[in-house]
């Protein structure tokens, strides 16, 4: 359900707790976004963003900001988690 709402507003980012807001009337709950979130995130399906300080990452005000990730543009050998720990 996530990710396809993500893919249908590619060129739109979301807020995590806005997400959750949206969903709550099927009974997600933040905590249920974010877990499935990350899965995505490891599949390079999504990029979400947070604050990132030495080794702390925190959300935004209004949580994560969330936005569907488009495969092809990169290359496969791509690795995002290499990357965040390199910036």
């Amino acid at each position: 359900m996530i990710l396809e709402f993500l893919m249908k507003h590619k060129d739109k980012a979301f807020f995590s707790k806005n997400i959750a807001k949206a969903s709550k009337r099927y009974g997600v709950k933040t905590k249920d976004i974010m877990r499935t979130v990350r899965g995505y995130e490891k599949k390079s399906l999504v990029y979400d963003k947070r604050y990132v300080t030495d080794n702390k990452q925190t959300p935004f005000k209004k949580g994560y900001l969330i936005t569907w990730f488009e495969q092809k543009r990169f290359p496969k050998t791509y690795d995002r988690g290499s990357y965040r720990k390199n910036q």
